[in-house]
């Protein structure tokens, strides 16, 4: 089974904010799951910079990784 783990950054204010990126991330994550090799640990780090103008903007840089 894949594993994930998200950190995110407390200066990205707004626990609302925060929380809406993790879903985004994990639903894409579990979107893509198949394309990746068995007993994976990814982790997504997201810093105080990140802009979250879509969450299909997130779905594409996810479905963007290497396996």
């Amino acid at each position: 089974f894949n594993r994930i783990g998200i950190s995110i950054h407390r200066k990205l204010k707004g626990a609302v904010k925060r929380n809406r990126i993790k879903r985004i991330i994990r639903e894409s994550f579990r979107l893509e799951r198949s394309t990746y090799p068995d007993c994976a640990d990814i982790i997504f780090a997201v810093r105080p910079g990140f802009s979250l103008n879509s969450p299909a903007e997130i779905t594409s840089s996810v479905a963007k990784l290497e396996p």
